[in-house]
């Protein structure tokens, strides 16, 4: 019977040796960036995609530029060291310089797809080591080099990549699924809520209408309560209400909020030029805000309001809502509510505009089984990575 070979406890240092990108300088300057001689890899071109590979770089540098970085090679494992994103890890699979918020592994002595996921299993420890500093999060090679493991031997560490590579590739076609689900939706509002297209069966006349005809204001004024509550603010870019539950009173100091309900179109008046602006879903149903939220129903004689939810999600739509809203410090532009109302949009008959409102919402609950589908095979992933990284679980090799 083969016997299992034990796992040798070991840090980062004991597979490679760990130097830091070099940056030319200064930041910019022409004579050293925005060349073709060389790829330059950032902390940026790391992080954009989240696949195993970097194959390509944005950014390139110049023959002078190329002399005063540290040029990798093809195959060299790279991991993000300062920064939001610091603790990325990344394989190179082209010659290229990188900056000094990149750290690289080199002369590797194990699998580098198996160390990439090892370190991808370690980016929150990482995180919560870092040197101190003043600034952005910072971690140096040594610090890296520390990173305790335990090492497999070398036919066990290919086998675990593998293992863990048929996951990453389920998640990538999972991915490139719902890209491509999002590309279709967005065409089909393009051309369904201009009228470029008409759905089967419909040819009524569509008809200019300023917003002041079609919803009316519904405000639901209600005194603070004394007891915790559920509180509701709103993402900006469409990205519909966050909830707050168990919200302390003592957090606010209003007298008086306001109820919103299921169904309603809730605009935030401060970021309503950045498309904070949704629908109340009904696990919002009864949420307060503050004062600074409008909310509004329809007239159903003459507007669906799941139809107005993808209107207001449109780049035409938030672009007026810019439009009324006058500048201010910052990123705090208040919306005028009497110009809001004057925004005008090409409105189909109102069975049209159920049958338009179906469609789209069946694109976005495709989308929303799609997206829980893979967060649950990358939560799966995690799992079994963890097991496998630290030996509770073996493979056959």
């Amino acid at each position: 019977m083969k016997s299992i070979k034990a796992w040798k406890p070991g840090q980062l240092s004991d597979l490679a040796k760990i130097v830091r990108g070099s940056s030319p300088r200064p930041a910019g300057d022409p004579k050293y960036f925005n060349g073709s001689h060389l790829p330059w890899v950032t902390v940026a071109e790391v992080t954009k995609d989240k696949g195993m590979y970097l194959r390509s770089t944005a950014s390139s540098l110049t023959k002078d530029g190329s002399a005063k970085t540290r040029i990798l090679n093809a195959g060299t494992l790279l991991l993000t060291n300062s920064g939001a994103t610091l603790g990325v890890p990344k394989i190179l699979m082209i010659r290229a310089g990188a900056n000094d918020g990149i750290a690289a592994f080199l002369n590797l002595n194990a699998d580098r797809e198996f160390l990439y996921y090892f370190l991808q299993s370690r980016t929150r420890y990482m995180r919560e080591r870092v040197a101190p500093g003043v600034g952005q999060p910072n971690l140096n090679t040594e610090l890296i080099g520390l990173v305790p493991l335990a090492i497999p031997p070398r036919d066990e560490q290919i086998r675990i990549a593998k293992v863990l590579s048929t996951w990453d590739e389920a998640l990538e076609k999972l991915d490139a699924l719902i890209q491509a689900k999002e590309q279709r939706k967005k065409a089909l509002m393009q051309q369904l809520l201009t009228g470029k297209k008409r759905l089967k069966g419909f040819d009524g006349e569509w008809v200019k209408t300023p917003l002041f005809e079609l919803i009316d204001e519904q405000p639901r004024a209600t005194k603070k309560p004394a007891t915790q509550f559920l509180s509701a603010g709103l993402k900006s870019h469409g990205k519909g209400v966050f909830l707050k539950p168990n919200f302390n009173p003592a957090d606010i100091a209003l007298k008086e909020l306001y109820q919103i309900r299921e169904g309603d179109l809730v605009v935030n008046i401060t970021f309503a030029w950045e498309g904070a602006l949704a629908i109340v879903p009904n696990h919002a149903d009864g949420a307060l805000t503050s004062h600074r939220f409008l909310t509004f129903t329809t007239r159903r004689d003459c507007a669906h309001m799941p139809y107005l939810g993808h209107v207001i999600k449109t780049s035409r739509f938030v672009f007026d809502c810019g439009l009324a809203s006058p500048g201010g410090a910052g990123r705090n532009r208040v919306l005028s509510k009497k110009e809001f109302l004057k925004i005008s949009i090409n409105l189909p008959p109102l069975p049209e505009q159920k049958a338009v409102a179906n469609l789209l919402d069946s694109c976005d609950e495709e989308l929303h089984i799609l997206r829980k589908q893979r967060a649950a095979i990358d939560h799966q992933k995690r799992g079994l990575m963890q097991r496998l990284l630290t030996g509770k679980v073996r493979v056959k090799v």
